[in-house]
């Protein structure tokens, strides 16, 4: 049997040094810091422990503000892994690697979950050949280092100074952290992305069958269907806003990572299928400016009882069309808040099931009320409660007036 793992011992020698944050020590390993405007920069190493006791924990190495140290998660555990594995990384060709369902996947299914190998600002440029993100990168054990080098590399030598810059810049992706007082002052200094090993083998689609969800509290992201994946089909998400038009999201995606995007969404028969997708992204992108809404429609007598729940239908039929299932939840809510305020109970329990499932690594808070809901749905709050009005100002004269333009309900991407 292997010997236990057990952390290094650290120099109590440097100020920053935090031995017991997380559970375990955790510090950087150099003591050498970098400044950009009025931030210093250090590189810090934070450990997830394992559920194996023989295994060492799972190392994410961090450049960051200094002050955000402290304000990191304590007692990181790794999470559980679906029980059956789902994926694996191959060649994709042009693509290079890809992930590949080894089996199939339902809608909503969690795929993977994984801890970041690396995280760095997005936004600050630290003084050329200050050597930061070298040292990031050997700040990892040579394993996870040897792998993320082989990673896309998609920036030039006028944009990042060394390979690992441009590694940490083409790969990453926002996440959220947790700052300081005096640091939302700067918008741009909250601005941090992470790069995963395996999340980011996953390669773009303009209608991707999967999403990461990041959660801060378990310094992870899970990797969930968007909609049902088979069997050797290739795992996508996306690297772009594709609500954007066909050209605008192709010269994007080739000036950032150099790829003409021909996915089945982009690999078009002719022209009118190209403008036809195109108004379809833009309808999708501005619905909330356009159409109806559950929160003015809901105390709105005036308008029919249906008006939302069709609206939103045909919103859902654009999005199946389009592969865009990453703001299907955003519209499946409301059809059942509608369903519950009408008092329709069995059309309230078909789409509440639906969503259900689609939701609960995307949005758990809605998927813990939709469970309480499903048990009793005589227990919300405003069950039937248009029906209860109709019933009481049947009859009566009311005096109607065109409702004014809905609220604009922005519908951010949630892949």
């Amino acid at each position: 049997m292997a010997q236990a793992w057990s952390p290094p011992t650290e120099s109590t020698d440097d100020p920053r040094t935090i031995p017991t944050l997380n559970g375990i020590i955790t510090s950087p390993i150099t003591t050498q810091s970098w400044s950009s405007g009025s931030q210093d920069f250090v590189v810090h190493n934070v450990h997830i422990q394992t559920h194996d006791p023989n295994l060492p924990p799972i190392e994410c190495a961090m450049l960051l503000d200094s002050r955000m140290i402290k304000h990191l998660p304590k007692n990181l555990v790794q999470q559980l892994q679906p029980a059956q594995p789902c994926f694996e990384i191959k060649d994709a060709g042009d693509k290079g690697a890809g992930m590949f369902a080894t089996r199939d996947i339902p809608a909503g299914a969690l795929i993977l979950v994984e801890n970041p190998v690396i995280i760095t600002p997005a936004s600050i440029l630290l003084p050329e050949k200050s050597g930061a993100y070298q040292t990031l990168f050997n700040n990892l054990p040579l394993t996870a280092r040897e792998e993320l080098l082989t990673m896309t590399n998609c920036r030039s030598r006028e944009e990042c100074n060394t390979d690992e810059e441009g590694i940490a810049r083409t790969n990453g992706t926002g996440i959220d952290l947790a700052f300081p007082l005096g640091m939302e002052k700067d918008p741009t200094a909250k601005e941090y992305g992470a790069v995963f090993l395996k999340i980011n083998r996953s390669n773009h689609s303009c209608g991707p069958n999967a999403a990461h969800k990041w959660d801060l509290a378990s310094f992870s992201s899970s990797l969930y269907a968007l909609r049902p994946i088979s069997v050797g089909e290739e795992i996508t998400m996306i690297y772009t806003d594709v609500t954007a038009s066909r050209e605008v999201r192709r010269a994007k995606l080739k000036r950032l990572y150099g790829f003409d995007c021909g996915c089945t969404y982009c690999d078009l028969p002719d022209e009118e299928s190209i403008v036809s997708s195109d108004a379809a992204r833009a309808q999708l992108r501005d619905w909330g400016h356009t159409h109806p809404g559950y929160l003015k429609w809901s105390t709105d007598l005036c308008r029919a009882d249906d008006v939302v729940i069709k609206s939103h239908q045909n919103a859902l039929r654009l999005i199946e069309r389009e592969g865009m299932q990453g703001l299907q939840c955003l519209y499946m809510e409301e059809i059942v808040l509608s369903y519950a305020i009408l008092g329709e109970e069995s059309e309230f329990r078909a789409w509440g099931e639906r969503l259900l499932k689609l939701c609960t690594i995307q949005d758990r808070q809605l998927a813990e009320d939709l469970q309480k809901w499903l048990a009793n749905p005589k227990s919300m709050k405003k069950w039937a409660w248009r029906k209860k009005q109709r019933m009481q100002t049947s009859g009566s004269r009311r005096r109607c007036v065109v409702p004014p333009s809905p609220d604009m309900l922005y519908l951010p991407l949630l892949f």
